[in-house]
């Protein structure tokens, strides 16, 4: 996916997690929310996921865009 998206920040718990809301479905980032579950999604656990409930995109994450690794409500 080649689009650059922003995404509001919430914070929970003093930390934060960006989100988006595409295609009808809310999408989280990976890292963030690992933090918040107490879990770490490393890339053997999301490839494990099927290929529509993560995705990579291009995310405005404190102030620069970085490729994030995003996923769907029905893949957390």
């Amino acid at each position: 996916m080649n689009s650059v998206y922003t995404s509001p920040l919430f914070t929970r718990h003093n930390r934060p997690l960006h989100t988006l809301w595409l295609e009808s479905q809310a999408w989280f980032c990976t890292h963030e929310l690992g933090r918040l579950s107490a879990r770490f999604f490393d890339e053997h656990c999301i490839h494990k996921l099927d290929p529509d409930q993560y995705r990579k995109v291009q995310l405005l994450r404190y102030g620069q865009y970085q490729e994030t690794t995003m996923l769907c409500e029905s893949g957390a």
